[in-house]
């Protein structure tokens, strides 16, 4: 328990130094990919658009800090353009939607509303990751501990085969028969 409680610690200490540069590195690149959402030209294969639907369903939101992305062209400049270019409504993807079959809907401001998502992406990453906090650590320690047994093991079999055959027999190469089957 004291080695996970201090690696929690150094982990916290490492995102309080590193992890507002590491956030705005990772808006930036959402921006980045939300700028070519549903470009067919940009996107061929449709992994941006897929990236970002999937994402918006799983954690029931829209946009990245909220559903006005889409109609700022610095954040979603494809979508903001062909959809909401000099319009009074706004035109979510089908992903925003709290019916996530339709293919878009129109934002709604009021507080009644139950037609699309109103939490940004981040938002409800944070709460997810807030939820789960235990579950990531103790997958993270199990990963460090299995990449540990990993090269424990691997320098183990060096061992064994180094002893197994000395140096000589491989510079000879009289160890190094080859036999048929």
């Amino acid at each position: 328990y004291t080695y996970a409680y201090c690696l929690m610690k150094l982990s916290s200490g490492i995102n309080a130094e590193y992890g507002a540069e590491a956030e705005k590195k990772a808006v930036l690149a959402i921006h980045n990919l939300m700028e070519h959402y549903g470009n067919d030209e940009a996107d061929e294969l449709n992994i941006i658009t897929k990236t970002i639907d999937q994402t918006q369903i799983w954690l029931d939101c829209c946009g990245l800090d909220g559903p006005e992305d889409w109609k700022n062209k610095t954040k979603a400049e494809w979508w903001a353009t062909k959809y909401n270019n000099n319009t009074d409504v706004l035109t979510l993807p089908g992903s925003c939607c709290i019916d996530s079959t339709s293919t878009s809907c129109q934002f709604d401001s009021t507080e009644t509303q139950n037609t699309h998502h109103t939490a940004g992406c981040r938002k409800e990453f944070y709460k997810f990751v807030e939820e789960n906090v235990t579950y990531i650590t103790v997958a993270g320690i199990v990963m460090i501990v299995l990449q540990v047994f990993i090269m424990i093991s691997a320098l183990k079999i060096r061992y064994e085969l180094s002893s197994k055959y000395e140096c000589d027999d491989y510079a000879s190469g009289s160890n190094m028969e080859i036999t048929s089957l």
